[in-house]
């Protein structure tokens, strides 16, 4: 089949590449000659497990072609991916501009009987309405316009896309269904056919549902500090219950990423302008404001204040396994940090760029963490895992490791503080600080 993906961003070139190693024949479309460039020379810009070798694999293949000529990429193509990004606005809402300049391209340059996939995430409505733009501004008929949203997690979207647990098309003409079943015959994945309507909220409700979750269990981390219960205890009793799973369960210093922000603040301003209230969204959303700006004060109480200290961040990108930093929680604990003074380094194994040029970033950790006032881990990386914690006490302050992932358990700190002094503070469970190896937890 002869595929067309217009916009080669995250899922844009995740589902070029994971197509074109399955048979099909695919022109990946970008606006951006650099990112042709780069992809021409087999170097995907963005780093996700896996993704180079699958890129590779295709282009030894020949059966992936990369363009700027969206033109030349519509008219050779039997399905059309939309793919660009819908960044958020202001004032919460998508900016759809990008996804309305494609629409005007294929009424242009679209042949007839080709099917459209709108991949990229957009408000409810927006499938019909490209539906009736393009068929007012072409004078071809489409086969069918249809919502295909994405569920890759990033650090394993490959796999995601490869070995789906679920697909959703939200379609409108019965003939669509063969030529999708066609398209994802790589995989035994049932699809879930539907109204386009429901494929466009069923994006935003599970990520919906996983804010919640998320922040669910941040809010109670916030009474077991106040109480001295462990958060790790609650979490593990109630994702026993199969009526809860243990999934996003893990407390930490709230969601970031490219798409549970963008989504929430989306479906809450999409709902707020129809008249339906969404409270539990609302508070999920600031519950995780709330969550950041706490984590900040403890480091900042416990070190008197912020100004003047150096504080060693530990991960930069939203997720282990990939460079992705769009919403990542180091940029709004930067942005809190420069306010209050403090002087930032950081370490992360991806990420060799970062927006903030006061933030000098270092490619061996132990550099990164010499003459800290504070070591913060933002990022839940293995890597950190290896990383030889006991060198905390060749620092000439007092070893302080605040971790906003609950990376270690409370017994693997206890073992390290017994033959290091080391104060640790995590997320909803009690503060290990031991100067003398018979000294555990306070």
């Amino acid at each position: 089949m002869n595929i067309g993906v217009i916009g080669l961003g995250y899922v844009g070139l995740v589902t070029a590449v994971c197509l074109a190693t399955q048979g099909h024949r695919v022109i990946g479309v970008d606006v951006a000659q650099a990112t042709i460039d780069q992809l021409q020379n087999g170097k995907p810009p963005i780093y996700e497990t896996g993704l180079a070798e699958l890129l590779r694999q295709a282009q030894s293949g020949s059966a992936i072609r990369f363009t700027t000529d969206i033109a030349h990429a519509i008219k050779e193509s039997t399905v059309l991916f939309v793919t660009v990004e819908t960044p958020s606005l202001p004032d919460g809402s998508p900016d759809l501009s990008q996804v309305w300049e494609i629409c005007d391209q294929l009424a242009i340059y679209g042949q007839a009987g080709q099917l459209v996939i709108i991949k990229s995430t957009v408000p409810v409505g927006t499938t019909d309405a490209f539906a009736e733009r393009l068929s007012n501004n072409h004078h071809i008929q489409f086969l069918d316009v249809v919502h295909n949203p994405d569920f890759l997690q990033q650090g394993r979207a490959v796999d995601d896309f490869l070995s789906p647990d679920r697909i959703v098309v939200g379609y409108e003409n019965e003939s669509t269904i063969p030529l999708i079943n066609e398209l994802y015959h790589f995989n035994q994945t049932p699809i879930q056919f539907c109204r386009r309507t429901s494929a466009e909220l069923i994006n935003y409700a599970a990520n919906a549902f996983l804010a919640m979750k998320i922040s669910y269990i941040n809010m109670f981390s916030q009474l077991c500090e106040t109480f001295g219960a462990d958060v790790a205890d609650i979490a593990q009793s109630i994702g026993n219950d199969p009526h809860i799973a243990p999934h996003f369960l893990k407390a930490g210093i709230g969601y970031g990423g490219s798409c549970i922000p963008k989504d929430i603040h989306t479906l809450i301003q999409t709902a707020r302008a129809e008249g339906v209230p969404l409270p539990l969204l609302e508070a999920a959303d600031q519950v995780n404001a709330w969550q950041m700006t706490r984590f900040v004060e403890r480091i900042e109480q416990r070190l008197d204040a912020l100004a003047d200290k150096r504080i060693a961040l530990f991960g930069l990108s939203c997720k282990p396994g990939t460079d992705d930093i769009r919403e990542a929680p180091s940029l709004r604990f930067t942005e809190i940090a420069l306010a209050k003074g403090a002087r930032i380094v950081a370490h992360d194994p991806l990420v060799k760029a970062f927006p903030y040029p006061q933030v000098e970033l270092f490619s061996d950790p132990y550099t990164c963490m010499q003459g800290a006032d504070a070591i913060v881990i933002l990022t839940d990386w293995p890597d950190f895992r290896a990383i030889n914690w006991k060198r905390m006490c060749e620092l000439p302050n007092e070893p302080l490791l605040f971790d906003g992932c609950n990376l270690f358990s409370i017994q693997e700190i206890k073992m390290l503080a017994g033959s290091c002094p080391l104060e640790y503070h995590s997320i909803g469970r009690p503060c290990v600080k031991t100067f003398e190896s018979e000294k555990q937890v306070r």
